[in-house]
């Protein structure tokens, strides 16, 4: 549950630091709300149509995919900072 758990309020505290009126904070939370919904359903279908195994292995697929966008993002702004 701990690894579940910790990517969103870790990319919340990372957000942009340019004044947006906190927009930013509503829009993640709709994304993050829609995100568990069609999670939870896409898994129920997967799990039925083609197995758990596939829904683990598609869930571990996914946590790859935002991990490597996290490193990208970060080394990003380390580039920002650094030529700015």
């Amino acid at each position: 549950g701990v690894l579940m758990g910790m990517p969103f309020p870790a990319g919340l505290s990372r957000g942009p630091e340019e004044g947006d009126g906190g927009r930013w904070v509503s829009r993640a939370w709709v994304l993050n709300g829609w995100a568990s919904v069609l999670g939870s359903v896409g898994a129920m279908i997967l799990a039925i149509g083609q197995g758990f195994s596939v829904v683990l292995l598609s869930a571990a697929g996914c946590y790859l995919v935002a991990a490597a966008m996290s490193v990208l993002r970060r080394e990003e702004r380390r580039a920002r900072e650094t030529s700015g």
